[in-house]
């Protein structure tokens, strides 16, 4: 890439940053590991990303995305343990 063309694609990223940080509704994103953080809404996965730069850490490091198949199989009981995003 040249030069020219990252400076776009980071003004882009940063674009798109600012509008999932200035979304108006509201969502309460919880995980076992990083607890919970209220965080702009627009989208479930933008409550994800938003939750995910607070907390320090990739976005899909957070969603554990699993079938209740793969639940069985690792023996986990409960799969609320793994991250929600509830909106408020």
């Amino acid at each position: 890439m040249t030069e020219e063309r990252e400076a776009i694609h980071r003004r882009a990223i940063e674009r798109e940053r600012e509008r999932r940080w200035n979304a108006k509704g509201r969502a309460c994103v919880t995980h076992p590991k990083y607890g919970s953080v209220v965080v702009p809404h627009s989208s479930n996965l933008a409550a994800l990303m938003n939750a995910a730069e607070y907390w320090g850490c990739d976005w899909s490091e957070i969603t554990a995305l699993i079938t209740n198949d793969h639940a069985d199989k690792e023996g986990i009981a409960e799969v609320a343990k793994y991250t929600s995003v509830i909106t408020c």
